[in-house]
């Protein structure tokens, strides 16, 4: 017999943008027997996610020089890199046909899911006087690449770096989604535009996008003014001329004249120089300069080094002030042996707390000077202005460590004919930094004024400023000075520093505490029947009091003797003696001893209500019922008498705005909010902006928006839901202090688990409350609630923002309700996915399922399962019920995830829950 030897080759590479790939098994003879050829499968890709699983044989018909293996790829959302797919040939059924030496072939699947790459505008920061100042550009991915690392290259226009450009490295599967790219500016005192920055992206990987323009633009502001400076000068007797420098430090647009006169230090006019005066004169321009030469007199003398100024006076332009007023000029004898060393003025001076620089290094005696010692010479410290008194020469182990401040000599030295330079001197300046010796801080009953203080040690040299902050680094400076008073409605930390002679402690925080302060609330006295027949007999004492804080009812006056008030503080008047009985709440919530409890009363008169006790046309029962006073012929004080206001129809009572308090109780002639429109004709009595928003008195408003949807409007017992509230503020103000009322009908639902992103505030599942600290203008945040139905029915679910501040222009898009039909369930549908799966290997729901899931009129059906956070962990279409709750052949950890089925029948797509059990 003929025999044939197979070979497999990849016809066709795949991509994750619906190409499919195609492996080709191809025989060296045709055979007369169709046979079945095995393989193995392999590579980086994941069979059932990344691909529909290939089986482990295929058919070769008899006959035919080849048969092909499809690679069907399936779509994700995955930046996961390209991935491979390895079919190995292991043997056939046919002992006349074998497997040659190729008998494996790779088809790559490239990925076509990138990362977002962007970078910030960040704030501009001020350049500042000496030193560096420093702008950070985030650069950031939305996502980073398992299989590769995401590279961005960047150029930087502007500052320091200008011109620089460079590569940031995102490693491939890092956690690390943003990097820095610092830019860097000196600081100065010139006046000068600000420096414009710009960080641009560019030259991304294949595998990410550079989202936007891919620039960051940000600046260094210039926080200079211009003015004139005079420098000091080093120069040697034998130089003849003493040349100064003015600079007027800036760019101005109208020039100045300063005058100039010469004066002595140590160094005296016709000995060591010669007087000179004058003016010099600037134009407009950006940092000119003037020079000024001073004689100088060559006297043969061995002396020290000497000193003399130049001292300007009167700018004629109040825009140009003298920030310098005195150039100091130091001249070194020629007729030591050697010149003496140059001073190094930029060098700091003063110090806080040890001899250490501003950038952390120590401080050398030798870093004052830059002037190399002449041969046979050395450079010499002394605490004494004589440089031959050898034995006050500083040893190198304390110029480098100093102990002490004052003045410094420096001079070069030939130890071996005791023979010095001229001197240069360095005065140093070691302050203490300054200590905290206490701080007292403040507490209160309630919102009001706060007064905080801090004192100096005790030992403190010099007495020191303390500053307040609101944070314990950086942060808003709110004062300054031993005591800080502040005015605050919450307990507040602050944080306070002393500085003295330009050294700055580290701050102490300081707390004020602000206690609730407990409310007696606001009561309102009614009336009760003693004959329930004629009217209300049944009061509720908790109806009668709003504004309280947690307390509770006892009896102060009882005409009958008999009342014991319950758990629920009903009163039932039915055969109780007529008259007035008096009922004290009283809260129990005060911190001592800043805080007291407080007390309030309410009475309510007690008749058999057959009687007209005011004789204001209203039967006392009948004011019971309304909450009109029946001893009070006018209840609201308007000059209208009860009965009038209550009209003909005492069931039917007046009110003609209709806010739900009748005109006997709504008063003519009060304006509460002061709004201009008088209670009784106002809709909301508290609220100055309704009914008229351009009132006066309506200075901020916000109108928020509440909208509510559910993801489906039936369901059947024992399956879950979702609600989601949203709450826009489409207002142009910031709106604060937002709660909005969100309970569930508990007849119907069983809470199980909610959702609320960064920012959107805190729901109690419990109290059916949803807290929202801030929301800013033209934002929205949302609250998605999920829920399993228990009962049969319809339901109606409503959200209500029930506070806000300010004041909600507009109440009427304050509430959102959805109605839900609740059917029974029936797990034997077509299309119905059973929720819960436990993939543990034992065979048992080891998948998770969907009825009929493979039935034709559900082909090209997709599904898609995403966690808790919104993470995609599985995507497919054409579903065949094989998923067993793992990612990239890694199990998924237990718990509720999230789906999106579409049946691709034509039905509404479906979202729901699922749970994985292990």
């Amino acid at each position: 017999n003929d025999t044939a030897t197979l070979s497999i080759t990849a016809t066709t590479q795949a991509a994750e943008d619906n190409t499919d790939g195609l492996f080709t098994i191809t025989t060296s003879n045709q055979f007369p027997t169709a046979t079945l050829v095995s393989f193995d499968v392999g590579g980086s890709a994941t069979a059932g996610t990344d691909y529909t699983a290939l089986g482990t044989s295929v058919n070769f018909p008899a006959n035919t020089n080849s048969v092909a293996i499809p690679v069907e790829v399936l779509f994700d959302f995955d930046l996961e890199g390209n991935e491979t797919v390895v079919v190995t040939l292991t043997g056939t059924d046919n002992t006349n046909v074998t497997i040659g030496a190729t008998n494996d072939a790779t088809i790559t699947i490239t990925d076509n899911d990138r990362a977002n790459v962007s970078i910030n505008d960040p704030a501009a920061v001020n350049e500042g006087d000496s030193g560096t100042a420093t702008l950070n550009f985030t650069v950031s991915i939305d996502a980073s690449d398992p299989g590769a690392a995401i590279t961005v290259d960047y150029t930087i226009s502007g500052g320091n770096e200008d011109s620089d450009t460079g590569t940031l490295t995102f490693p491939a599967g890092t956690p690390i989604l943003s990097q820095t790219i610092p830019v860097t500016t000196n600081g100065d005192t010139v006046v000068e535009n600000d420096e414009e920055i710009s960080v641009t992206l560019n030259n991304e990987s294949a595998n990410a996008d550079i989202a936007g323009d891919g620039v960051g633009e940000s600046s260094f502001t210039d926080d200079d003014s211009a003015g004139l400076i005079i420098d000091d000068i080093f120069v040697n007797e034998e130089d003849g001329t003493a040349t100064f420098t003015i600079t007027l430090n800036g760019n101005v647009f109208f020039g100045t004249t300063v005058t100039y006169q010469t004066s002595d230090d140590t160094a005296v006019s016709g000995d060591d120089y010669t007087t000179t005066s004058g003016a010099v004169t600037f134009g407009s321009g950006n940092n000119q300069t003037r020079t000024i030469n001073i004689p100088l007199i060559d006297d043969g003398v061995l002396e020290s080094t000497e000193t003399f100024f130049v001292d300007l006076t009167n700018s004629t332009s109040l825009f140009v002030p003298i920030i310098d007023n005195r150039g100091i000029a130091t001249i070194e004898d020629d007729d030591n042996c050697a010149p003496a060393p140059i001073l190094n003025t930029d060098v700091q001076t003063t110090f806080c707390g040890t001899f250490t620089y501003d950038n952390g290094t120590a401080v050398s005696l030798n870093d004052y000077t830059d002037s190399t010692a002449p041969a046979g010479m050395v450079l010499t410290w002394s605490r004494l202005s004589n440089p031959l008194n050898a034995s006050a020469h500083l040893l190198p182990s304390e110029v480098d460590n100093l102990a002490n401040d004052g003045s410094y000599y420096g001079f070069f030295y030939d130890g071996d004919n005791n023979c010095a330079s001229g001197t240069i001197e360095v005065e140093l300046t070691l302050n203490p930094i300054p200590s905290i010796g206490g701080t007292l801080g403040d507490e209160r009953c309630g919102p009001g004024e706060v007064t905080l203080s801090a004192n100096a040690a005790v030992d403190a040299d010099t007495p020191p400023t303390f500053n307040w902050y609101d944070s314990a680094t950086g942060g808003n400076l709110l004062g300054t000075g031993p005591t800080f008073t502040d005015n605050i409605s919450t307990t507040t930390s602050y944080f306070v520093e002393a500085t003295a002679n330009g050294c700055v402690s580290e701050r102490q925080e300081v707390i004020a505490t602000i206690y609730p302060a407990p409310s007696a609330g606001t009561t309102t006295n009614t009336s009760a029947c003693s004959i329930a027949a004629n009217g209300t007999s049944i009061r509720d004492l908790d109806d009668l009091i709003t504004g309280q804080s947690n307390g509770s009812w006892s009896v102060t006056t009882d005409p009958s003797n008999s009342i014991v008030l319950g758990s629920d503080n009903i009163v039932d008047f039915e055969g109780l003696t007529d008259g007035s009985y008096v009922f004290t709440y009283t809260t129990d919530d005060a911190t001592p001893p800043f805080c007291d409890n407080v007390s309030s009363q309410v009475t309510i008169t007690v008749n058999d209500c057959d009687m007209d006790t005011d004789l204001d046309g209203l039967f006392d029962g009948i004011e019971a019922i309304l909450g009109t006073d029946p001893n009070n012929v006018d209840s609201d004080g308007d000059g209208i008498e009860d009965g009038v206001e209550v009209g003909d129809d005492s069931a039917n009572p007046l009110d003609e705005d209709g806010d739900g308090i009748i005109d006997a109780l709504d008063s003519n002639i009060d304006d509460t909010d002061m709004d201009g429109v008088v209670d009784q004709l106002d809709p909301a009595n508290t609220n100055p902006c309704l009914p008229n928003p351009d009132s006066e008195f309506c200075v901020a408003t916000v109108d928020l928006e509440i909208t509510k949807t559910a993801d489906v409007d039936y369901l059947r017992i024992n399956e879950q839901m979702t609600f989601t509230i949203t709450v826009n503020n489409i207002s142009v103000e910031n709106a604060a202090s937002i709660q909005v009322s969100e309970v569930l009908d508990a007849t119907g639902f069983n809470y199980i688990s909610h959702f609320t992103g960064a920012g959107s505030g805190v729901y109690d599942e419990v109290a059916g409350t949803w807290d929202i600290p801030l929301l800013n203008a033209g934002d929205s945040v949302s609250l998605v609630i999920l829920v399993e139905a228990i009962a049969s029915g319809f339901y109606d679910n409503t959200a209500t923002i029930v506070e806000v501040s300010p004041f909600d222009i507009d109440p009427d898009n304050n509430e959102a309700t959805v109605t839900i039909e609740v059917g029974e369930r029936s797990n034997n549908e077509c299309g119905f996915l059973f929720n819960q799966f436990s993939p543990n290997g034992d065979g048992t729901n080891d998948f998770l399922y969907i009825n009929c899931i493979t039935n034709p009129e559900y082909a090209g059906n997709s599904l898609e399962i995403y966690d808790r956070y919104g993470n995609q962990v599985f995507a497919t279409r054409d579903y065949d019920n094989t998923w067993d709750g793992t990612r990239n052949n890694k199990e998924l950890p237990k718990g509720t995830y999230f789906y999106i089925l579409d049946l691709a029948d034509g039905s509404e797509v479906k979202k729901g829950w699922i749970q994985i059990i292990r």
